[in-house]
């Protein structure tokens, strides 16, 4: 079933932004402090529109959906406690798409990482 997921999200996105090899699985499925089983894959999406049909894809096959931004973390918040799981690498999506210094505000894209933020508002 995995592997007819993994096909479908290839289609979908294109073969280069699937990563199914084991060490990216296993990176992608980790955290500073904790490592769960290992994800059927990681995505790397262009934009919105691929992202949408992605997640439709990856929920209708029954998997779970782990979003990572910048890949720091300590929460174990995007590792599985399944390997039934895609892991959405975002980077691809960052970006400052607004700053408004009056109205003290940012507005940023998904794996936007606080160090650009932080060079956004100085």
């Amino acid at each position: 079933a995995s592997q007819d997921l993994v096909a479908t999200l290839a289609t979908l996105l294109g073969a280069d932004r699937v990563l199914t090899d084991p060490a990216t699985r296993a990176l992608f499925s980790s955290d500073l402090y904790a490592e769960g089983p290992a994800c059927a894959g990681v995505i790397r999406p262009r934009d919105a529109a691929t992202l949408a049909a992605a997640v439709a894809a990856i929920t209708a096959a029954g998997h779970a959906v782990l979003p990572r931004g910048g890949g720091l973390s300590y929460t174990g918040g995007y590792i599985a406690d399944t390997g039934r799981a895609v892991v959405v690498d975002t980077r691809d999506l960052a970006g400052i798409h607004e700053l408004d210094a009056g109205g003290m505000t940012v507005t940023v894209g998904s794996g936007t990482t606080w160090e650009a933020i932080d060079r956004a508002l100085a």
